[in-house]
């Protein structure tokens, strides 16, 4: 049966000038009886695996049905899902399956991604879009970003160059907007589901930030409050990631100004529904944990842009200056380093260590280990850390003064962990802050930055900021300065805190400056939380 199969499929259908239309959908329609029935059993299983060259067949036909301009495949992607299924269980993980289907492509996951993002457009686009068949797009294109094989990376980075973003935001749009029935529940759920694990698996997975800003301003907050409809009908597993993505995944990007931006415009199109209508009691819960943080960073980006200030500061080490007119220029290698005037920049390179700095950066950013941070997005993570570090000074002080009594202020440090909602507070000492395999220099900011303290009377505490960007984690050590007196900004309220750690100033003779640079950035691994104490 098989090579029967297999001559007409590639002899046959796949070769077009052969025969006709009609015979080829005759012979087309047999063979795709078949290979439907070989798949769909899950006691044919042995026969599958035993199959050489099956889903290089089918895959074929696939793409033929997606991209010829004929309508003589008709629904042939009802096959696709369940050979791409196959390639990912246990049992078939030896039979290299997903490199079958790759091969089949000749290579090309582009060609792949493309047809998976067709498939769903093309059906968007008809009169009347067919639940089902949107249901099985929706499978084929996760579980093509669900596979563990090495095809992984290029599969992801191909469906995102094929704007599959947009695309499963138009999905989502379509199936929230229909009316609840009991009869399209299955499969709208089904999809539902499939549209969330996709864009769970970007925004955790790759560089986060663009991709959460695109989906954003594709509509995402809507879609997702426009589920709840149909959240009884999720299996636990859409549940959760719904859950976690409106009150975790979400609000822990909201230490990005362009993430908060987009979320700005969005809140304006949601519409929440009325207490009285009684909306599940997890969604509320997880929409206010949300709603809350980002009114919050809303406001906080408000202040900085009303500021016109600049936390930036100049990189030679003997000025330091801050950019209050926001003038300084950037090195041009780098794209990291800014200074005040040409001087400075001359002088950090024949004194300073930018020589070096400089080489390492370029060679960090061309392996795409390293991406540039406006100044804008810079101030207002600055401004969100001195935010946070101000609603929670007493806690802070509390901490430092009972895991470490002994240790001055200045010798410890603040650690924010952004990845988490709420953020998560650590102590630890500077000593700590060692270098890491994926960061040689992380420290070399930092050592030049002890070697040339500029003493300027204020005291700060230090604050190390673990922002979340995809599969990422980019840690930054920031200065926040404390007043020097108690003014009408919001730490009136702070007052016992103020005092207390003024006290607990006196008598150090550590010199105090001001202090913003990049201090480390590597994989989630690699922030070492061995050394820190009071997690709360």
């Amino acid at each position: 049966i098989w090579k029967w199969i297999h001559f007409f499929g590639f002899h046959c259908i796949l070769q077009t000038d052969i025969f006709g239309v009609e015979r080829r959908f005759q012979t087309l329609t047999c063979v795709r009886g078949v290979i439907l029935e070989v798949c769909q059993r899950d006691e044919m299983r042995s026969v599958k695996a035993s199959t050489p060259r099956l889903p290089e067949l089918i895959t074929c036909l696939w793409l033929e049905e997606v991209e010829g301009s004929n309508d003589l495949f008709g629904d042939f992607s009802k096959v696709m899902p369940w050979i791409v299924q196959l390639s990912l269980t246990e049992e078939f993980c030896n039979q290299t399956w997903m490199g079958c289907v790759i091969a089949a492509s000749g290579e090309n996951t582009d060609r792949i991604a493309r047809a998976a993002v067709l498939c769903i457009d093309r059906e968007l686009q008809g009169n009347s879009p067919a639940l089902e068949k949107l249901e099985t797009f929706s499978i084929i294109i996760t579980l093509f970003t669900e596979t563990t094989t090495v095809h992984r990376p290029a599969l992801r980075t191909s469906l995102l160059g094929q704007h599959s973003i947009p695309t499963i935001m138009a999905l989502l749009m379509f199936l929230t907007s229909q009316p609840y029935s009991s009869t399209d529940a299955p499969p709208i759920s089904v999809a539902i589901t499939r549209c969330l694990f996709y864009i769970a698996s970007v925004f955790g997975t790759t560089d986060g930030i663009i991709w959460v800003v695109q989906g954003l301003n594709s509509g995402l907050l809507q879609m997702l409050m426009k589920i709840e409809p149909w959240l009884p009908g999720l299996s636990p597993g859409g549940k959760q990631v719904l859950l976690e993505m409106i009150s975790t995944q979400l609000p822990s990007y909201l230490i990005h100004r362009p993430v908060v931006h987009a979320v700005e415009k969005s809140l304006l199109a949601v519409t929440r529904p009325t207490p009285n209508a009684g909306p599940p009691e997890a969604m509320q819960d997880a929409w206010n944990t949300f709603n809350t943080l980002a009114r919050d960073r809303i406001e906080v980006k408000a202040e900085v842009e009303a500021s016109k200030e600049s936390y930036r500061l100049c990189a030679s080490r003997s000025c330091f200056r801050m950019d209050v007119a926001q003038s300084f220029k950037r090195c041009t290698k780098c794209l990291n380093t800014y200074y005040c005037s040409a001087d400075c920049q001359r002088d950090d390179w024949k004194r300073g260590k930018h020589r070096v700095r400089c080489r390492i950066t370029q060679e960090r950013r061309q392996k795409g280990q390293l991406d540039s941070v406006s100044r804008k997005d810079e101030d207002f993570s600055h401004a969100v850390v001195c935010h946070d570090l101000k609603n929670n000074l007493a806690r802070i002080i509390s901490l430092m003064k009972t895991e470490y009594p002994d240790d001055s202020p200045l010798s410890l440090f603040a650690r924010f962990d952004y990845t988490t909602v709420p953020f998560a507070i650590w102590i630890a000492p500077l000593s700590s802050l060692g270098r890491t395999k994926d960061d040689p220099n992380g420290l070399m900011d930092f050592d030049d930055y002890i070697e040339n303290l500029d003493d300027d009377g204020r005291r700060y505490i230090l604050v190390q900021a673990i922002a979340p960007r995809g599969e990422f984690v980019t840690a930054s050590l920031r200065a926040c300065f404390l007043p020097t007196t108690v003014d009408s900004s919001g730490w009136t309220q702070q007052r016992a805190s103020l005092e207390e750690i003024a006290g607990w100033f006196e008598g150090t003779d550590i010199p105090i400056t001001a202090f913003l640079r990049l201090a480390s950035s590597g994989h989630r691994e690699d922030v070492d939380e061995s050394s820190a104490r009071g997690h709360t």
